[in-house]
């Protein structure tokens, strides 16, 4: 009997190695695709959320300032007294009961005679008791970063649900808490409506819900300009800015304290910057800053402008932009920047 013996045969040394170089150029390759996309996707979110983030601030604003100056006149406190005739936008603080008698201890009234107010430069501060004032920014923020809106109107919105209707400021607090508000429904000089789903004008202070319609319309005002804000993205701590509100929700202008804290709305807003389209003696209209407007009555429009930052760095390379102030700036800190500018008519101004 004939045993045939079968040699056994591997791998060679040079084989395997040869196996092994291409498996780590394969995986190599791989990795380096996976870590482009992840990085190409993260660049795109980014991008994104900067554009998303413009969006929503040139939103919120366009949709405040639709209600600029707005009177409901169906709800003129004119009660067969001569001095009572309330049809359109008036300052809060004068009593159209008693023009003798004015309805706050406001020093400086100016930032509430008309349905749009605003400060070139600088944010609307008040300071003491009651002294509303252009005032610089807080430290961080520059003149050419941010100047001030201030939006007024009025509502007689009785909706609970503050976040939707008209009858929240811009922080979400009730307007009937402001200390004008509260005063206009206190002291009567003449009769309430016969309405028992009204406030009159007695109703005591602190009793004010936002469930009951109240009897003579509520005053708004929100001032919009920047914050300076840390975000925590991805474990990281990211310092940028924030397009920010202080609504008059919490306002007493009794009160030796200075003005609430804005409240931050939308995160990644480097400049936010505001033109002023006012009418000339001579019919013609221009854009004009802040600073420049003697007469707020002939403003029909403002041009919102918006710088965005993403909020992470991008890789983005050395790169000059035109920003909101008109300056021409390099940028090389690998952050993405977009300017986005729009125009808002004044639809309650335009017809006075």
């Amino acid at each position: 009997m004939t045993t045939t013996y079968q040699r056994q045969q591997g791998f060679s040394l040079i084989e395997l190695m040869v196996a092994a170089t291409i498996s780590m150029v394969v995986v190599l390759a791989a990795s380096s695709v996976y870590l482009t996309t992840r990085q190409t996707q993260s660049v795109l979110t980014e991008k994104a959320g900067m554009f998303e983030g413009a969006r929503v601030a040139l939103e919120i604003i366009g949709r405040d300032l639709e209600n600029a100056g707005y009177y409901p006149a169906e709800y003129s406190p004119n009660q067969n007294v001569a001095n009572v005739s309330v049809v359109a936008y008036q300052n809060p603080c004068i009593n159209p009961r008693n023009d003798t008698v004015s309805f706050c201890a406001v020093a400086n009234q100016t930032p509430f005679n008309t349905g749009i107010f605003g400060c070139s430069g600088q944010r609307l501060l008040r300071s003491g008791s009651g002294t509303y004032a252009c005032a610089a920014h807080v430290t961080g923020i520059s003149a050419t970063q941010a100047d001030a809106l201030v939006v007024n109107y009025y509502t007689v919105d009785s909706t609970e649900k503050l976040h939707i209707g008209q009858r929240g400021d811009c922080e979400g607090q009730d307007v009937a808490n402001d200390a004008i508000n509260s005063r206009n429904k206190v002291t009567p000089t003449i009769s309430p409506l016969a309405n028992p789903n009204r406030l009159t004008y007695d109703q005591p202070v602190g009793t004010i819900t936002p469930s009951i319609v109240p009897n003579v319309p509520l005053f708004v005002s929100n001032r919009y300009s920047l914050s300076v804000m840390s975000n925590l993205v991805e474990g990281v701590t990211v310092n940028t800015f924030s397009m920010a509100c202080d609504g008059n929700g919490n306002d007493n202008d009794s009160s030796a304290a200075a003005a609430s804290i804005p409240s931050p709305m939308v995160s990644g807003i480097e400049q936010l910057r505001f033109l002023y389209l006012a009418r000339t003696a001579a019919g013609m209209s221009q854009y004009m800053q802040a600073s420049a407007v003697t007469d707020w009555t002939t403003v029909v429009g403002v041009r919102v402008c918006v710088l965005a930052r993403s909020l992470q760095s991008t890789q983005a390379a050395s790169y000059n932009l035109t920003d909101c102030a008109g300056a021409d700036t390099s940028h090389t800190d690998g952050f993405s920047r977009k300017v986005f500018t729009q125009s808002f008519a004044l639809k309650n101004m335009a017809l006075d």
